[in-house]
């Protein structure tokens, strides 16, 4: 079944099987900040011995987490929609300017945002709760980028002792798009990309 999650449906007279698969939604990091990303990922996954994450999932902010869906349609109706009305907006800048950690779980990239991008994020999160009967919306939004994660405690307190000595990074990130991306064979892949025109 490879990275298919499988769902029993058990009624009273018959048995259903529903495969179904893991989808987000992301606005993906392009550019020179992808590319710093993914050298930064790469050297520190050398370097420590932990998980390569760029080669498991593309540079990116999450703005809905990974959800379990037999079909992704109700997810791209909304951020396509979503994107749509984006496109009313004056486009606002984001940018990734430092690093940060979570305790001893997680070393990461900060983007910064504006009150008007998470405004819009909210919207875009209640749209999908909405639509897909979840409750994320009550979650705390943290834009980050993802340099490290979920590896032994002592690997990631030598990761974080690392980053606080490097260069503190500064990219200016336009939000131009925003994707749904599909967990396939052990990595996450661009299932669509709706552009913000």
């Amino acid at each position: 079944m490879g990275s298919y999650l499988i769902t029993w449906k058990i009624g009273r007279l018959s048995k259903e099987l529903v495969t179904s698969m893991l989808y987000l939604a992301a606005y993906l990091i392009r550019g020179e900040a992808g590319d710093w990303h993914r050298r930064l990922t790469g050297e520190i996954a050398e370097k420590f011995g932990v998980l390569d994450l760029a080669k498991r999932i593309p540079p990116h902010l999450t703005l809905f987490p990974p959800i379990e869906l037999s079909d992704p349609g109700d997810m791209k109706k909304v951020v396509s929609r979503w994107t749509e009305q984006l496109g009313a907006y004056s486009r606002t800048d984001m940018v990734l300017n430092g690093l940060g950690y979570w305790g001893r779980r997680v070393v990461y990239a900060e983007i910064s945002v504006s009150e008007s991008i998470r405004q819009r994020v909210a919207e875009l999160r209640a749209g999908l709760d909405e639509e897909l009967g979840t409750a994320v919306q009550r979650q705390t939004w943290l834009p980050h980028a993802s340099l490290a994660r979920k590896s032994r405690s002592e690997k990631i307190d030598r990761v974080r002792e690392y980053v606080s000595g490097l260069e503190k990074p500064y990219f200016i990130l336009p939000l131009d798009q925003a994707a749904v991306l599909r967990y396939q064979d052990g990595k996450w892949e661009e299932e669509e990309v709706f552009e913000i025109r």
